[in-house]
């Protein structure tokens, strides 16, 4: 079975939010560095996570995604 580069990454990020999470929330910019995926493919495809409520995320200063 083939998952899609979007199904991959999306769990690529998640898995980096379950080891380096730590109860905080890791801006999409840190999760793309350290994946070495597109920042903004990946910015796509946590909005997408966050809309089926596996996600959440904050904005602002303190922000960025954690698990929900």
């Amino acid at each position: 079975m083939f998952l899609s580069r979007a199904c991959e990454y999306g769990i690529q990020a998640m898995l980096y939010l379950h080891q380096h999470g730590d109860d905080r929330n890791v801006a999409v910019s840190e999760i793309s560095r350290k994946l070495g995926i597109s920042a903004s493919f990946l910015a796509k495809i946590v909005g997408q996570l966050v809309a089926r409520g596996l996600l959440d995320s904050r904005r602002g200063a303190g922000g960025g995604v954690r698990l929900a």
